[in-house]
């Protein structure tokens, strides 16, 4: 049996008319559609049997997090997808972030099913939520470079990888996001490649893979042991001030992480690559010792930090060639900004034009030209003038010319 709560006016009184406390719903509706005001109330303790003070802020908030992000990742799907991908490969991928992602989908069709089967309808959806920002904010943040690789094999994974994630997660989304689930099951089907289902809602409901989950069990642990390090990482650069596209030398860190020993090396490389560092150095934990060895590095250079489960030592010494590359970034950020502000597409080419009297600056366009080009997708930089943008603290003039 399901019992709903009573809404209330975000000021816990009665909605009334007469006192116009409350949000006009088709304004509601227009502004974020039916799925976000649908999704609030449907997680909301209202289906709990407990009373809701109804606040617009919270239906904007799933639309920002849950339809307008998702929809933002299947537009970045788009961009890569290729008709003639067959999405064979669901549990075949050897990369840790595809292994991470279907271990992740895996869980949420499974917390679904089981909150569905026992009528807890918020149980069974707040999930989602959830799995969306690590879609998005992990999983396809960290995979960028890989949808853009020359290497098709490591492209195909990441794009067969994202498409059937998305299927599935539709299929997953149908009862409580009916619309935005349809909009992706059409778009990733469009050519009914994977099924003769002519809708999101006649489709099979997805299988929960039990054993595929324990097999994963210590693959997800890591991973959130990892994003755990990676934001006391970051922490310590914003105590010590450093931009995050400011390349430091070196990390070290410690925890109990459970995966198998030969997946280690790829969580080192994704770690190093989050946080901005040449060089990381995770050192099995071995007791107390293991901790007190890290912590006990703490000096001018190094900066230690920890919580219950990781412990993280970080180089913030900066050299004069960690500087350089701190800056590149700092130009290749503006560059693809000013890109992106004259609505070029990744098949247009540029010529890339500056001017600087900084001589820190003027090395980064000279040392690091071919490392340059290939990041903006230029064909040339030259010496010229351009648009004003300040770096660091010094001033640079950036310019473009479509090929």
């Amino acid at each position: 049996m399901i019992v709903n709560g009573i809404v209330l006016a975000e000021d816990g009184k009665k909605m009334s008319k007469k006192l116009q406390n409350y949000p006009d719903p088709n304004k509601i509706l227009e502004q974020y559609g039916a799925d976000a005001l649908r999704y609030y109330l449907v997680t909301s303790p209202v289906m709990q049997a407990e009373n809701l003070s109804f606040a617009e802020s919270g239906v904007r908030e799933v639309y920002n997090k849950v339809v307008n992000t998702l929809w933002n990742v299947v537009e970045f799907y788009n961009m890569f997808a290729d008709q003639h991908s067959t999405f064979d490969i669901q549990h075949s991928s050897d990369h840790v972030l595809d292994r991470w992602i279907l271990a992740r989908l895996g869980e949420l069709k499974r917390d679904v099913t089981n909150g569905m089967e026992a009528y807890n309808l918020p149980e069974a959806s707040r999930p989602i939520m959830d799995f969306v920002l690590d879609l998005s904010q992990w999983y396809l943040r960290r995979s960028r470079d890989r949808f853009k690789s020359d290497d098709e094999a490591e492209k195909n994974s990441a794009v067969e990888t994202l498409g059937y994630v998305l299927l599935e997660l539709s299929k997953v989304m149908a009862p409580f996001t009916p619309f935005i689930a349809e909009k992706i099951y059409q778009t990733v089907n469009s050519d009914q490649r994977l099924e003769n289902s002519e809708s999101v809602h006649l489709a099979e409901w997805p299988v929960v893979e039990e054993d595929f989950l324990f097999d994963n069990i210590g693959l997800l642990e890591t991973m959130n042991m990892l994003r755990e390090s990676s934001s006391v990482a970051n922490g310590l650069r914003k105590e010590n001030k450093i931009s995050t596209r400011q390349v430091l030398s070196e990390l070290i860190f410690t925890g109990d992480f459970s995966c198998e020993s030969g997946m280690i090396p790829s969580f080192e490389s994704l770690f190093a690559e989050e946080i901005n560092v040449k060089h990381v150095v995770f050192k099995k934990l071995q007791g107390e010792s293991t901790i007190r060895e890290i912590k006990g590095m703490a000096d001018e250079k190094w900066k230690v930090s920890e919580t219950n489960r990781v412990v993280v030592a970080l180089n913030t010494e900066l050299t004069d060639a960690l500087k350089n590359e701190g800056l590149l970034r700092e130009v290749v950020r503006a560059v693809n900004q000013m890109r992106k502000d004259q609505g070029l597409t990744r098949e247009d080419r540029v010529v890339l034009s500056y001017k600087t009297d900084d001589a820190l600056l003027q090395s980064v366009f000279t040392e690091f030209k071919d490392e340059l080009m290939s990041s903006v997708l230029a064909d040339d930089v030259v010496e010229g003038s351009g648009e004003k943008v300040e770096l660091s603290g010094s001033v640079v003039e950036l310019g473009l010319k479509k090929v």
